[in-house]
């Protein structure tokens, strides 16, 4: 049994080839967006992929990521990172009422908390010199496909927890996939956090997400037709969703645009405030029918990143590690 609310069950299976594979039962959610997800993460090619099966509309296996630990257990491992101040810190929906003192509280945290620990942990453990820097080549590349990923379906609940490192490569991939098409509901689009950013070159974290955005855009007549097909699966009330999906690879807009978007659509309390930061924030980027790469990336890369906004994304998401 593995600690989860729904505490999914873990079966061995033999495969026809003759294999045997770990899986989780679990059941008591609508599994369509879940395999729909990991569809759409083969379909754009990027890495950390899992496989899915469902069994019914409610309980599906899922593939057990064998040789994989959450980041934070490694983060954790290193130093306590629970430290008490959090608790000091204002309710989720009230931290951008009072932008300047949440500003000064998150800096604190951000000093109670090291940067380099996800990057001494993963080092320890590593064999040689040479070892470590090839799990560092593959961490960045599978960062860049998890930011792609996060930014066009509009992944949430990106906390430490849901995203994975795998000890053999030093490879890393989303879990929980299902928390897609949700966006608005985290301020940053992707986690580039402290400690992560402190394992990537963050010039070639950019120029890798550049790549793979012109490659999107080139081929994005054979991409979203596959995509399309994935939300479709889902049902017609997620085919407003797909429209977001393309025009982000079409480069009609940008991301904080698409959270401005999202926000002034939703239900959130204070989301006022939270407009008002975006613009600001992003005031010196210009409407536009078509963006190129690059203005693409550096607001992407802005949003996950700027200090005001970190600031105020909830607590459960621990944007200061």
């Amino acid at each position: 049994m593995t600690s989860s609310i729904r505490r999914p069950a873990i079966l061995k299976c033999r495969l026809s080839n003759g294999r045997s594979l770990r899986c989780m039962v679990k059941r008591g959610e609508w599994v369509r967006i879940h395999c729909s997800a990991i569809a759409i993460n083969t379909t754009l090619g990027l890495r950390g992929g899992y496989r899915i099966t469902p069994l019914s509309d409610d309980c599906c296996l899922i593939e057990y990521l064998e040789n994989n630990e959450p980041l934070r257990n490694i983060i954790s491992s290193k130093y306590d990172i629970d430290i008490p101040e959090v608790n000091k810190r204002a309710k989720d929906d009230e931290l951008i009422l009072d932008r300047d003192r949440s500003l000064e509280e998150f800096q604190m945290l951000c000093k109670k908390i090291p940067s380099y620990l996800l990057r001494s942990a993963i080092e320890e453990n590593c064999a040689s010199v040479e070892d470590f820097i090839c799990k560092k080549k593959t961490f960045l590349q599978s960062i860049c496909d998890m930011t792609v990923f996060s930014y066009l379906c509009g992944m949430s609940d990106r906390h430490l927890e849901n995203m994975m490192y795998n000890k053999q490569d030093g490879g890393a991939c989303h879990v929980d996939c299902a928390a897609i098409l949700q966006d608005g509901g985290e301020l940053p689009p992707a986690r580039l956090t402290r400690n992560i950013l402190a394992l990537c070159d963050t010039q070639v974290l950019e120029s890798r997400l550049q790549t793979k955005f012109l490659y999107l855009r080139e081929n994005q007549h054979i991409l979203l037709s596959s995509i399309s097909v994935a939300f479709k699966w889902m049902g017609q009330k997620y085919m407003e969703k797909f429209n977001h999906t393309r025009n982000l690879i079409q480069g009609k807009v940008l991301s904080h645009n698409k959270t401005i978007e999202a926000l002034s659509k939703s239900k959130q309390p204070n989301k006022e405030q939270y407009i008002q930061m975006l613009e600001e924030i992003f005031e010196d980027f210009t409407q536009k029918n078509e963006y190129t790469v690059e203005e693409q990336v550096s607001s992407l890369l802005r949003q996950s990143t700027d200090l005001r906004i970190l600031s105020v994304t909830r607590s459960g998401w621990e944007p200061w590690i």
